[in-house]
């Protein structure tokens, strides 16, 4: 299993639907979606 139950296919997308500018810019809304997706990776 890769990242728990989530798929490294699943990973890569999160990423990439954000798009570079929330991976470099403070975003609350963004940093929160990230947590709950992170939590469910673990």
């Amino acid at each position: 299993m890769i990242f728990g139950l989530t798929k490294l296919s699943q990973v890569i997308e999160f990423w990439r639907d954000a798009g570079p500018q929330a991976w470099f810019a403070k975003n609350d809304d963004f940093d929160a979606r990230f947590t709950a997706f992170a939590t469910i990776c673990i």
